[in-house]
């Protein structure tokens, strides 16, 4: 579900009740992945709600467009619905497009809960049995944090498999370089599992492809180097933001004086063009 609140409990609307946040175009309707959400839901129904906003009386769909349009073109009249608390859109609009790996795996592993067979839910998805299986078994081995962050990622299922290489630690280690570099390919993961010291492997190396220890050191070596050169310019990043953070709200002060934004507006507009716009950045309040 979202990062963002929604309160832990369900009711059950119209359809016809619901709204989009934003006006969509159709072209989606043709789309692989809309077809397999109609023939899941016509299959198995519904296994993850919708996620909706209250506004005036009004409810709006923040996560689950996709299958609200899929319930209007199979003729439902009423879906369960999880209430949000906010009208924030983040997650609506990096979700609407596609279902990311682990939103699969929580739909085939609840329907599979429910008692729906394997060989079902591969026909409703138009799918193999053997990928049935893999998706369900998806985050075993996963640590809960790399879940999160990855939850609504749309990232190649061979990444999960690369990671289940590697100790919860190394996860994490590998989560941040994946971020900071924002390479979710499964070549960069892959590579980074290579280079993996070997007291944080999980798997035997007959699991993995033969490298020469030279050049496996080395590549450790590398990826160290990087590792430590990442954590130092993330602390000056956080460093810097904090000075800006306080400068900002030193201008907001400055301005407040009258005498002196006078004074910028005759002999420095641009000044106080930059001013006020550093000044309304609501990213650097206190």
């Amino acid at each position: 579900m979202s990062d963002i609140g929604f309160q832990m409990r369900t009711v059950e609307l119209r359809v016809s009740d619901l709204y989009p946040l934003f006006p969509r175009k159709e072209e989606f309707r043709g789309s692989n992945v809309f077809r397999k959400i109609v023939s899941s839901i016509k299959e198995l129904g519904l296994i993850e709600p919708l996620v909706v906003i209250e506004q005036q009386g009004h409810y709006f769909i923040k996560d689950g467009y996709l299958r609200w349009c899929a319930l209007q073109e199979l003729g439902f009249e009423k879906v369960e619905c999880l209430i949000g608390t906010d009208m924030d859109v983040y997650t609506y609009n990096k979700r609407v497009n596609a279902l990311t790996p682990i939103q699969t795996h929580r739909m085939i592993e609840r329907a599979i809960k429910h008692g729906v067979e394997p060989d079902k839910i591969a026909d409703a998805l138009n799918v193999s049995q053997n990928w049935v299986k893999l998706m369900e078994k998806l985050i075993t081995g996963i640590t809960p944090e790399v879940i999160e962050k990855l939850k609504q990622r749309v990232v190649g299922k061979k990444i999960f498999e690369e990671l289940k290489k590697v100790s919860a630690d190394r996860q994490m280690e590998i989560l941040q370089m994946i971020e900071a570099a924002d390479d979710y390919s499964v070549k960069y993961v892959r590579a980074l599992v290579l280079a993996t010291n070997p007291k944080q492997c999980v798997k035997k190396n007959s699991t993995r492809k033969k490298v020469d220890p030279k050049v496996q050191e080395e590549f450790a070596g590398q990826l160290r180097k990087i590792e430590v050169e990442f954590k130092n310019a993330s602390t000056i990043f956080r460093d810097n933001m904090f000075d800006l953070v306080k400068l900002s709200a030193y201008i907001r002060n400055l301005l407040t004086n009258q005498e002196i934004r006078r004074f910028l507006d005759q002999h420095y507009p641009d000044i106080l063009v930059d001013f006020e716009r550093i000044a309304k950045d609501t990213s650097l309040n206190v």
